[in-house]
């Protein structure tokens, strides 16, 4: 379990400011209080300008509930008269006498002020699809004026594993969602366990939980607020999002590759075609089944199905009737990206320390900007092909010596560059503009001179040992064809 929740920033945000007589600023003078009738009949608005409606917002009760005509809210007034007064929440945050993190995460996240993190919109106490449930249904704590005993007993996050709520009424959902990997993160269990053995498991464990964890998604990471690494944040006043904002949810954690290849933040690089021209966002490709684990219950992300498959929506391009030569010859021996994907992020290594009052914190070794290809050791009817683009990832033997020494003595057993599919495909591409730029091309395949030679022994799986290289009959056809002669005076 990680130390700080996504919905943390309820607790963060109050338990900072109890320090400053918080009962008196609950308890105080009711002038700054929303008046709760007026607020429903629409006479009255918040205190202060409110977080727009999300985009996109669920409609329908919770499965146990019988239709209705409408929402009829359930308020917990004291929640309420916090939590929509804006300017009683701004006035909290600036005399706070420490000041509150905004976070900072993989991703470029537009910054939040400490208040507006807390900030619930009147459509959420009003019309929102979870109005009809208290506040203290889900987050606990208590309906009272005194903020310090309002927070006793308050679940920061009510979306969170083992303690969600959100499965007594999502029940598939959340079932699902509890073996998925944005919950477990068991990839890194799957990577890690394998260069190690049991007995330093339980070192592993506790450097994962202390420097790991932290980026584990909930439901309300995506539906409700921005993840806890960016510094959280109600992504609209606590209105449920259905679908969640790309650069506030999804980049938010998978920026420094992902979301940066995708976006086109990598100078001298493009952005993905499918973001600009497609202006499509993850959520186009990745659905909510797979976010949520539902039929996906594995213990890696390039383990079992394959999914988001390029064929669901290109698959006519692969036919032979499409006319498309390259798409013929390569299709079973080829990734897509192979051919489509250019130059993209690979990472050194990451060392994971504490400071001296056991403030858990990572360095990491200089990244570069590198295409290489290497040979598929996980050739199965999903992943036929025999050449997949490699990513150097962040692992040395060393990273985690802080909590204890040898800790990967088997670090041999996986390479350090594995399977990926970055975020950057293009139509045309240096490698499949002419069939030379790849057929004995070393400098785009993982040959041996392109890995270091410590990392050869982990390596020797993926490594390529001679680029393949055109037929003779390929290059007799390719070969460009003879100028015919001018005639001479002579002729």
């Amino acid at each position: 379990m990680r130390d700080q929740t996504p919905l943390r920033l309820l607790l963060t945000l109050c338990g900072a400011l109890l320090v400053l007589a918080a009962a008196t600023a609950c308890a105080g003078p009711r002038e700054a209080a929303v008046d709760l009738d007026a607020l429903l009949s629409g006479t009255q608005a918040p205190t202060a300008e409110q977080p727009t409606a999300a985009p996109t917002e669920v409609t329908q009760p919770r499965p146990t509930s019988a239709p209705r005509a409408e929402v009829v809210p359930v308020l917990d007034e004291n929640c309420v008269n916090c939590h929509t007064n804006q300017e009683m929440l701004m006035t909290l945050a600036t005399e706070a006498e420490e000041p509150l993190s905004t976070g900072e995460g993989w991703g470029s996240v537009p910054p939040m002020e400490a208040w507006e993190k807390v900030l619930i919109s009147k459509e959420a106490v009003t019309t929102g699809v979870h109005a009809f449930i208290s506040c203290t249904d889900c987050h606990g704590g208590n309906d009272v004026e005194d903020m310090e005993e309002a927070h006793v007993g308050l679940i920061a996050d009510p979306s969170d594993a083992p303690t969600s709520v959100c499965g007594e009424c999502h029940t598939d959902v959340q079932a699902a969602h509890n073996g998925s990997l944005h919950q477990t993160l068991a990839g890194f269990d799957t990577a890690l366990h394998q260069r190690s053995i049991p007995e330093n498991h339980p070192a592993l464990d506790e450097m994962q939980a202390n420097n790991c964890s932290s980026c584990h998604a909930s439901c309300g990471d995506c539906h409700i607020s921005q993840p806890m690494p960016v510094g959280g944040g109600l992504l609209a006043g606590h209105q449920f999002v259905q679908e969640p904002p790309m650069t506030q949810t999804c980049t938010a954690c998978h920026g420094s590759r992902v979301g940066n290849e995708y976006t086109g933040g990598n100078e001298g690089i493009p952005a993905d075609v499918h973001f600009t021209q497609g202006e499509m966002t993850c959520v186009a490709c990745h659905n909510g089944n797979e976010m949520h684990g539902q039929g996906l219950a594995v213990s890696h992300r390039f383990q079992g199905t394959r999914t988001p498959r390029c064929e669901s929506c290109h698959e006519a391009a692969l036919t032979v009737a499409a006319g498309i030569e390259e798409h013929t010859i390569h299709g079973q021996d080829v990734a897509c990206q192979v051919c489509h994907s250019v130059e993209y992020t690979n990472c050194s290594g990451c060392h994971v320390q504490q400071t001296e009052d056991g403030v858990p914190y990572y360095e990491m070794d200089p990244s570069w900007m590198e295409f290489r290809i290497g040979l598929n050791t996980n050739r199965t009817p999903e992943r036929p092909w025999q050449y997949i683009l490699v990513r150097h990832v962040p692992i040395t033997p060393d990273s985690f010596d802080f909590y204890g020494e040898n800790l990967l003595p088997n670090f041999n057993a996986r390479p350090t560059w594995l399977e990926t599919t970055p975020h950057n495909i293009q139509r045309v591409t240096p490698q499949a503009e002419r069939c030379e730029n790849c057929h004995g091309n070393p400098d785009i395949f993982l040959t041996l001179d392109a890995v270091a030679e410590d990392e050869l022994e982990a390596n020797r799986s993926v490594i390529v040992s001679e680029p393949p290289s055109l037929t003779l009959l390929d290059q007799v056809q390719r070969a460009p064809q003879d100028e015919p002669q001018q005639p001479t005076s002579e002729d």
